[in-house]
């Protein structure tokens, strides 16, 4: 099996911590007691550009990373969460950020709270077996030499070794096979796939939601014009021509996104590009039209948790709505 090369780069930080990014909790008595993911908080992280621009920058990702993590802690802080699929994701998230801040200490400690949450005994023997490979290279040698490779597979061999093969077979092959198609430009190309347009999209929904900021009292008087100038048909040209032509712009760049998103397999190709984009342009023109009269209740916020709720339970598909597994830690 090919090893692993974990360090603080943005190529790994992609396949261990962007497809992970969760909240994570502990048990307290005095937290608040929640069932499964569904009843925790939405974390958003703006992101200057796309997500594999991002990759390419250390220091925009350790600013990701450091607003994961403080998010993560303070979940942790506040809520008590019973399901173990979802503590297991938790756990194994931050046991990421540890091993790729080079917190080889504090990433080992979290092996034996994930299996402990384990029901099937191939996968909890599996829990953490490319984190202590990864901690024993360190100790070799310098990412990539050939003494941090040598003491990789030294350490790997070891740990395969004395688990029983009739239980972790299975596992073990597959991981071999992912790592050995593995490489920059996979990795890339998962994520200007499977990314760079839900993130793309999401940046626009955050754009438009602030158009409400700008909308005044004073839209209240220019719906009441409309009443008069729709009897003038220069005016009403004029007036009407702009609204058409701004949601006509704004559909425009919605539909380049999901369609863009649906060849990319980002988002469910069964659900009709032009009815999500009739939708969302509904919803933007309605809460426009409302912000004239009732900003509190028609805020940005609300536009946009809206916008994003059609995204993530309408758009997205199964493998992008949900967060992936470190199978072998």
């Amino acid at each position: 099996m090919k090893p692993l090369t974990l360090v603080r780069s943005p190529l790994v930080n992609i396949g261990v911590v962007l497809l992970l990014a969760l909240p994570l909790v502990v048990l307290a008595d005095d937290k608040i007691p929640v069932a499964d993911l569904t009843d925790l908080p939405i974390h958003t992280y703006p992101i200057e550009g796309t997500v594999t621009e991002l990759l390419s920058s250390e220091s925009a990702f350790a600013s990701f990373s450091d607003a994961l993590r403080e998010d993560l802690e303070t979940t942790l802080a506040k809520y008590d969460i019973r399901d173990a699929s979802t503590l297991k994701r938790m756990y194994g998230t931050l046991m990421t950020l540890e091993l790729l801040d080079g917190n080889d200490a504090a990433a080992l400690a979290w092996i034996e709270p994930i299996q402990s949450l384990e029901d099937k005994e191939a996968n909890r023997l599996m829990v953490g077996v490319t984190t202590q490979a990864v901690v024993a290279a360190r100790k070799a040698g310098a990412p990539g030499s050939p003494e941090y490779v040598e003491a990789f597979e030294r350490e790997l061999d070891s740990l395969i070794s004395q688990m029983p093969w009739d239980v972790v077979q299975d596992r073990i092959q597959a991981g071999k096979g992912r790592a050995e198609i593995l490489s920059r430009n996979v990795l890339l190309g998962m994520v200007q796939s499977e990314m760079d347009p839900v993130v793309a999209l999401d940046g626009l929904v955050h754009g438009l939601s602030k158009i409400l900021a700008l909308v005044t009292p004073r839209t209240r008087v220019h719906y009441q014009a409309w009443g008069v100038v729709s009897n003038e048909p220069v005016s009403q040209e004029h007036l009407y021509g702009f609204l058409r032509e701004f949601h006509r712009d704004r559909e425009r760049e919605f539909e380049q996104l999901i369609r863009h998103g649906q060849v990319t397999g980002a988002f469910r190709a069964d659900v009709p590009a032009d009815v999500i984009v009739q939708s969302m342009g509904a919803l933007l023109s309605g809460f426009i039209y409302r912000a004239a009269f009732d900003p509190d209740t028609a805020n940005p916020e609300a536009l946009q948790a809206c916008l994003q709720t059609v995204i993530r339970d309408v758009l997205l598909c199964d493998d992008s709505a949900r967060p992936r597994e470190v199978e072998d830690g």
